[in-house]
């Protein structure tokens, strides 16, 4: 079964890995600015997909009486510890978000 939701997010995965390995230094500060706005970016579209996911979690665990388990744990117990977990996740995200709202405003007064 194809997922394209999953499909883009390993594309986005993926073009974030190669920027990591481009290694170039930035020329001027309104580079380092730019870049921070793109973390600000990537930060909040990451919380959204991990809000997404969770929603998709609470769907499944809506059904989880069709759901089967591969170890003695219930699939109900599963989905709770997942939602749980992906919960702490989306406020780690927001703590972040946050910090780098904050740094990109700060990188903003820098100047040649």
């Amino acid at each position: 079964m194809s997922d394209d939701f999953y499909d883009q997010l390993e594309t986005a995965s993926e073009a974030l890995r190669s920027a990591l390995y481009e290694k170039t230094p930035p020329e001027d500060p309104s580079n380092i600015y730019k870049r921070s706005s793109a973390v600000v970016e990537i930060i909040d579209r990451l919380r959204q997909v991990v809000e997404v996911i969770g929603r998709d979690v609470a769907d499944v665990q809506a059904h989880t009486i069709e759901l089967a388990s591969d170890d003695d744990t219930s699939a109900s117990e599963h989905t709770k510890t997942a939602r749980g977990q992906l919960g702490e996740v989306e406020e780690g995200l927001s703590a972040a978000s946050v910090a780098a709202h904050k740094a990109h405003s700060s990188l903003s007064h820098l100047k040649l």
